[in-house]
């Protein structure tokens, strides 16, 4: 699901993704001949929903977009994170 995309010289979209045994956090920016990729991997869902005080799929991925959907979204996320002990893998592929 895609929660933030704009259209600057170098733009950026984040999406989020849920499945059965992860949860995703992906920002691309491209643009003037740059590419960044910056992926945060959540593997435990039950942790997550308790950071963010949600009970179901649908209430995470709403809760998670309503907070972090802007520019700036990945570190304020994985900050977020980190403070209440989430247990994260955070990757960052630059071309």
């Amino acid at each position: 699901m895609e929660i933030y995309k704009d259209n600057y010289e170098i733009s950026r979209s984040i999406t989020i993704e849920l499945d059965s045994e992860s949860f995703y956090f992906c920002s691309y920016d491209s643009g003037n001949g740059f590419e960044e990729e910056k992926i945060i991997t959540v593997e435990d869902i039950a942790s997550l929903k308790k950071a963010m005080n949600a009970k179901s799929d649908d209430e995470l991925l709403n809760r998670i977009k309503a907070k972090f959907s802007k520019v700036n979204g990945v570190e304020p996320f994985f900050n977020y994170l980190e403070k209440r002990s989430v247990d994260v893998l955070y990757h960052c592929f630059t071309k």
